[in-house]
């Protein structure tokens, strides 16, 4: 997951002189308020769908592994006792589902999850939450802006001042989409650590069985670092 990501931050960045040189073609083509969707236009919008449609298809594959690697944590967070969950393991995969309500779940269950990984809490100590998961959520959320390029249909006019709103914010949308896909490994590479201290931290605290008892039960791992690909 960690290669897909990174190559999701390449293709948003790829997409930033692309969506430039669109608007430069675009107004070099433009008359008083309109610009015609001729050929040299259609060309330019045509080369940053191309780069969008590639890191759709790459986003599905993230997704994926995304939510397999999120289900897995969630599960695992119950474990350590550190703080209670606001929603369901299954969340961690239908939350992203929900309309609308997929743009808070997805992220409070992440933040919920960061915050109950860990070593179990010493006397007096209260679980914190991730600014990390935070600032990846509201970046990731933002970068969907990115996905904003209007099809030209041959012979129309278009406004200018509207295509200019639209050029923007795609911009804006690819630059927070790479963002926060280097975020998203910084986010995986943490709780996950966090996780295997907490593994680590209650295997050490098992009674070591005496002879003709059985030894005491093992608490599964995290078992699903990052998956690669």
């Amino acid at each position: 997951m960690y290669i897909l990501l990174t190559i999701a931050a390449v293709l948003a960045l790829v997409m930033i002189p692309l969506a430039l040189n669109l608007r430069r073609v675009v107004h070099d083509n433009g008359f008083l308020e309109t610009f015609p969707a001729n050929r040299a236009v259609r060309d330019a919008s045509s080369a940053v769908g191309g780069v969008l449609g590639l890191l759709f298809m790459l986003t599905i594959a993230i997704a994926v592994l995304w939510m397999i690697w999120m289900w897995r944590a969630a599960k695992n967070v119950g474990l350590f006792g550190r703080a209670r969950q606001r929603f369901g393991t299954g969340f961690a995969i239908g939350g992203w589902f929900i309309p609308l309500a997929n743009l808070i779940i997805p992220g409070m269950q992440m933040f919920d999850i960061a915050k109950g990984s860990g070593p179990p809490l010493r006397q007096g100590e209260r679980p914190k939450g991730s600014a990390l998961v935070v600032v990846w959520w509201v970046l990731f959320i933002g970068g969907r802006l990115a996905f904003l390029n209007p099809n030209y249909e041959s012979g129309s006019l278009y406004k200018i001042s509207t295509f200019d709103v639209f050029n923007l914010l795609a911009v804006i949308g690819a630059v927070l989409t790479a963002t926060s896909a280097l975020l998203a490994i910084c986010v995986v590479r943490s709780i996950t650590t966090l996780q295997e201290q907490g593994l680590r931290a209650m295997s050490a605290a098992l009674p070591a069985g005496e002879p003709g008892q059985p030894a005491p039960p093992m608490y599964p791992g995290p078992g699903y670092g990052a998956p690669q690909g």
